[in-house]
């Protein structure tokens, strides 16, 4: 979803050259290989969410995405539990910025289009925002290398990103943590404008789909509310719909 939400990355040998890449180099390289940003996706996600006295919520969703050059696509649709089921979520990244988001609840039977501060609610009930889902707070802000740092075993190359002035942001900075081997963002950690830090996102878990290393869990930890929300890859596959049919304000209205 946002590129640390779900990504796949395709395999990287480390060498030499990889520390000589600049801040702005590593960042392409890691969304470049995002989860939302595959050529053409359909996953089963389950999704938990976790409120701060520990108690528990699941919810199934259906993921399709899509690359459109450097921006993609993607559709995001509750299948369970019923109470929820069938809201959905649309994004579509524009070459020249004014991303577009809309969200459907059935309840309402419409799709509205999400503008302004709504883009920072929350995305269906969990500890991320719609704008987390967006790029643009790693691809459209200035970055620096900060001094690298090991994650476990797994060297890493620290990004600090923040927002270019005029921006409409929900951070004041954003700092990744991106694998050397492979170049699979491993944790994510967002600031607000004072420098507290809000939310961070730990990668959990990795897999193989394919040929691609795909990341199979992550969690996303909300520092201010104390409350957490798990992502777990069920199963992804190639499209079998036509692109242009899915990522439709029209489909995303038709709820399940």
């Amino acid at each position: 979803m946002h590129t640390a939400l779900l990504s796949a990355l395709v395999s990287l040998t480390f060498s030499g050259q990889a520390d000589s890449l600049t801040a702005k180099q590593i960042v392409d390289k890691a969304l470049d290989h995002t989860y939302l940003g595959s050529d053409g996706s359909e996953a089963q996600v389950t999704m938990i969410l976790t409120s701060s006295r520990g108690t528990q919520r699941e919810r199934r969703l259906m993921v399709w995405s899509q690359r459109l050059g450097k921006r993609v696509r993607s559709l995001v649709r509750i299948v369970s539990p019923p109470d929820v089921a069938g809201t959905s979520f649309l994004l579509t990244e524009r070459a020249g910025g004014g991303d577009d988001m809309h969200l459907y609840i059935p309840a309402l039977k419409r799709a509205r289009r999400l503008v302004g501060r709504a883009r920072r609610g929350q995305f269906l009930g969990s500890d991320f925002t719609y704008a987390d889902l967006e790029t643009k707070e790693l691809r459209d802000a200035s970055h620096r290398r900060l001094p690298d740092e090991k994650i476990g075993r797994f060297p890493c190359h620290v990004i600090e990103a923040k927002p270019r002035p005029g921006a409409d942001s929900q951070y004041g900075k954003v700092v990744a943590f991106v694998r050397k081997d492979n170049f699979v963002t491993i944790r994510l950690e967002m600031y607000d404008d004072k420098g507290a830090l809000q939310k961070q996102l730990f990668v959990r878990r990795l897999g193989r789909t394919g040929t691609r290393t795909v990341i199979k869990e992550s969690r996303m930890v909300n520092k201010r509310e104390g409350s957490s929300t798990l992502l777990r890859l069920d199963s992804t596959r190639s499209l079998t719909s036509r692109p242009d049919e899915i990522f439709t304000v029209r489909n995303l209205a038709r709820g399940l």
